[in-house]
């Protein structure tokens, strides 16, 4: 979990949707009261390899403890066949 420079009382998340695809990072923060991290439901606290989404779509896998990729089509005839859910 990478900590911010903004307030120590905050680091950043990473959401993803309801099919794992990572959308963003985002920030969280410490719950006042406990102290632990408030973290969102459709967040993990690892991030996906910066490197590789560039040319693939980060999926968190099952059990949401690592990143798997999958190559993002090129070309129109890649596309050929994609289904989308």
């Amino acid at each position: 979990m990478e900590k911010n420079d903004i307030m120590t009382n905050t680091a950043t998340a990473y959401s993803f949707d309801e099919h794992g695809h990572f959308k963003c990072a985002t920030m969280i923060m410490n719950d006042p009261i406990s102290g632990e991290m408030l973290i969102p439901a459709d967040c993990v606290t690892f991030a996906p390899d910066e490197k590789k989404l560039k040319t693939s779509w980060a999926v968190l896998n099952d059990t949401r403890t690592k990143w798997t990729y999958q190559q993002k089509p090129t070309t129109a005839a890649e596309c050929a066949g994609i289904k989308v859910k």
